[in-house]
């Protein structure tokens, strides 16, 4: 949702949608973005971003979120969208920045977090656990197969209480 008009000009902050004048003040708020930030993730200049902010702090009255949020004025031709109906808990989960604790990084939405890469003690560990199994088991039972594998989920096949596969994962 590009505040951009097909002729390429940059519109002002009266074209900018519901959803976009929320995001704004949301990120302001919340996260304490810097104008420039917003505007970049937006693609609208930094002067409609803080416009778009300002206006809505002067029609709520205060620095209020919620009122905020709802002095954000329905745009012409469009049904009200609702923004009104999020709790704070919801307002403040969607615009914190999720942080991998393991990590120094934040989760992006959809992507998955990423795991570091093994150093070669975690390699020589892991190697030394299969010998360990080879040696352990299969004298007394020759014909035993092992199955070793990263920590990922695996579908392992069967069903769970909620009718999906059964995911398995090694213990770390």
């Amino acid at each position: 949702m590009s505040a951009q008009r097909s002729q390429g000009r940059a519109t002002g902050a009266a074209d900018v949608s519901q959803q976009e004048q929320a995001f704004i003040i949301t990120l302001r708020k919340i996260s304490g973005r810097k104008f420039g930030e917003i505007a970049d993730d937006l693609g609208v200049p930094e002067s409609t971003a803080s416009t778009v902010y300002y206006r809505a702090r002067n029609r709520a009255g205060g620095d209020d979120i919620h009122a905020m949020l709802a002095s954000i004025p329905p745009q012409s031709n469009r049904p009200e969208v609702g923004i009104n109906k999020l709790n704070r808990r919801q307002v403040e989960n969607v615009a914190k920045e999720h942080r991998d604790p393991e990590h120094d990084y934040a989760i992006v939405r959809k992507v998955r977090p990423k795991k570091s890469k093994l150093d070669e003690e975690d390699k020589k560990q892991r190697v030394d656990y299969s010998q360990w199994l080879i040696d352990k088991y299969n004298l007394r039972f020759p014909k035993l197969i092992f199955v070793c594998y990263d920590e990922t989920l695996k579908p392992f096949g069967g069903t769970n209480n909620c009718g999906g596969k059964q995911k398995i994962s090694a213990p770390r």
